[in-house]
């Protein structure tokens, strides 16, 4: 992932965007996340990039279906973090104040019939 990887990292989560151009991995131990792009042809992973995602434990790491947004649910720290996302230029930068909520777990989106 990292040079500075942890040994004792591993993948926490795994989730498909929206689109299913890209994968988002949160990681324990380092925690952090990464987001890779799929290649359409031969599904082999591009990463984008790996960052830090200034919390404790991120259980769960999912992209908005808009592909501008990332949420973190951390275990440890029992918040959730969100960030605006520029997969062109492998940014990642917090938005907003981490919500507390108590052991997060999974994050789905369901888009709602209006």
């Amino acid at each position: 992932l990292n040079d500075y990887h942890a040994s004792n990292s591993a993948a926490s989560a795994l989730n498909f965007s929206a689109d299913f151009q890209y994968l988002v991995s949160s990681n324990a131990g380092d925690n952090s996340v990464v987001v890779y792009k799929i290649d359409e042809q031969t599904g082999l992973l591009e990463k984008l990039f790996c960052l830090p995602i200034s919390r404790d434990y991120p259980k769960d790491a999912a992209l908005f279906p808009d592909n501008k947004h990332l949420l973190s649910l951390n275990h440890e720290s029992n918040t959730m973090t969100f960030f605006s996302v520029d997969l062109e230029k492998g940014l990642l930068v917090m938005n907003g104040k981490e919500k507390k909520v108590a052991s997060p777990n999974c994050a789905i989106f369901h888009k709602l019939n209006q």
